[in-house]
């Protein structure tokens, strides 16, 4: 089966879900729609369902798309840095900083048919259950030259900084994806250690400073990546200008607003290809979720649920509201679920009724 085919029989499979698999996926759809409010809010709430549904799509097409040198030939390739990608030279240390936007498993792919020796920097969920897939395609796919290599470094093995600082001494390049949180389950919300805050879409989020840390450590250039793809579906790769420590007053300051910038630049790209990013899905993860967004009376009552604010989900056949606003969720019965499927609240308790309009449930 062909690229094309995979993709377009699971976008199929997308299209049509079954009640089996809209129950499974609605705990996931309803954390992106309050990621959207969030941090996307001119974004129409109305849209939120057919995003989420591209978002699988496109979450899908970078598995897969890793193993078709076809697509990695088509990929167009933009280097608005000084740095000679088809020929480089080691005259200094390199980070290749890259997010999980577009087809971005392809940038390793293609490091390596450069002839890169690459140091490959991932967290434990993927060191776990990715690796070995990867390690394939290199080994059994990709073109390769003499001079290539690939090294992968579990994050969490205090030895790999050791190692690390080894290998670049001996001309690898380190890549890294920045966007590397999926692993984060601070149910504490303690960001005091090992973050950075950063303002993203005008909200403060917190992610690793491990990146920056390890590029002052070794006096290394930072060579931000996106890639994407096209209305063609076609990917795109572009290396922006690298960031030197010289660029900044001290190293400390480089090593905090080196990541603000690589992240400036993925913010660009998420304006145009909102829906390529996988990380809406737990980006709810990496922020304080402390807020309180104040209830309101509604002038006229329209006397429906509010599909702006709150969202249904399922988990294990119990049933929850969840305000998206407030990321918080109330377990409800089968008689407030099929008031909310029908839009008629007429037969609820009249206390039941009085705090759905207060909470804003009904509006």
């Amino acid at each position: 089966m062909t690229i094309k085919q995979q993709k377009k029989l699971y976008k199929e499979l997308i299209l049509n879900p079954s009640k089996k698999n809209i129950e499974q996926l609605s705990y996931r759809f309803t954390l992106f729609c309050a990621n959207m409010t969030k941090f996307l809010p001119h974004v129409h709430h109305s849209n939120h369902y057919e995003m989420f549904q591209e978002l699988l799509y496109f979450q899908y097409s970078s598995d897969i798309e890793q193993n078709s040198l076809e697509y990695l030939d088509n990929s167009i390739i933009q280097n608005f840095s000084s740095i000679d990608i088809e020929n480089h030279t080691n005259e200094f240390p390199l980070v290749f900083a890259t997010f999980h936007l577009g087809s971005y498993r392809l940038l390793n792919c293609y490091l390596l048919e450069k002839g890169f020796k690459v140091v490959l920097i991932i967290d434990d969920n993927v060191f776990n259950t990715k690796l070995s897939k990867f390690t394939d395609t290199v080994d059994n796919l990709l073109r390769v030259k003499e001079t290539t290599d690939l090294i992968i470094l579990n994050v969490s093995d205090r030895k790999s900084i050791f190692k690390l600082k080894q290998l670049i001494a001996d001309g690898y390049v380190m890549s890294v994806y920045l966007d590397g949180n999926k692993s984060v389950s601070n149910k504490s919300q303690d960001f005091s250690k090992g973050f950075i805050p950063i303002s993203f879409f005008n909200n403060e989020i917190f992610v690793k400073n491990g990146v920056g840390m390890l590029a002052k450590f070794l006096s290394a250039k930072i060579i931000p990546v996106v890639s994407f793809r096209d209305d063609s579906d076609i990917n795109h790769m572009e290396f922006y200008k690298e960031i030197s420590i010289s660029d900044y007053a001290t190293k400390e300051e480089f090593a905090i607003k080196s990541i603000e910038l690589c992240y400036n630049k993925l913010e660009e790209k998420l304006l145009l290809y909102p829906t390529q990013w996988e990380c809406w899905i737990y980006i709810h993860d990496w922020f304080i979720r402390n807020m309180e967004i104040p209830y309101i009376i509604y002038e006229n009552l329209e006397n429906v649920f509010n599909t702006e604010r709150y969202k249904t989900f399922v988990v294990n056949g119990t049933h929850f509201i969840f305000d998206l606003y407030n990321y918080q969720s109330f377990e409800i019965d089968a008689t407030l679920l099929n008031a909310i499927e029908r839009n008629n609240f007429e037969t609820l308790d009249r206390n039941l009724y009085t705090e759905l309009k207060r909470k804003n449930i009904i509006r």
